[in-house]
């Protein structure tokens, strides 16, 4: 038998859980933060219901670990949830926003979008939301202002 292992932050989620056969649900609670990744890693999806998240950070984290996410298309998440790295349902609440969660969910199961495109939403969080990729997108904005800003990088 297969587990899920289930960290509730939304009632949604409890009970959209009562919806999928063959597997046994571990309700974990809280987790210390060092403890994230490797459930983030370990999880075929993270599903964030909130209709108030400010940013996402918990959308990139579980994408940083190659985990497709699905929240609500409002604040932050509509900025860079893009359907290579996961998907958006409309706000809404109660029986509407689980028929709607539920409806991507069969399909992130069906199209096994962890092993088909995992690296596409770690690759995404790599170029988009780590340093290095920051820092290349800043060099590159700048260049196109004023390429005499940039320096020039020479060999040892």
């Amino acid at each position: 038998m297969s587990s899920s292992f289930v960290v509730p932050s939304h009632p949604s989620i409890v009970f959209l859980s009562r919806f999928f056969e063959a597997a046994e649900y571990i309700f974990l609670g809280p987790l210390l933060h060092e403890e994230i990744a490797n459930y983030n890693a370990l999880a075929d999806l993270g599903v964030y219901p909130s209709r108030n998240e400010p940013f996402g950070f918990v959308f990139i984290e579980s994408m940083a670990c190659g985990t497709h996410v699905i929240g609500v298309n409002s604040g932050g998440p509509r900025d860079f949830v893009t359907i290579d790295v996961g998907g958006l349902v409309p706000e809404c609440e109660g029986n509407d926003l689980v028929k709607a969660l539920l409806a991507i969910i069969k399909k992130v199961f069906a199209e096994d979008w962890k092993n088909t495109k995992g690296l596409v939403a770690a690759n995404y969080v790599q170029e988009n939301f780590s340093v290095d990729g920051q820092c290349q997108k800043l060099l590159e904005a700048m260049s196109l202002q004023n390429p005499s800003l940039i320096p020039t990088m020479t060999s040892p």
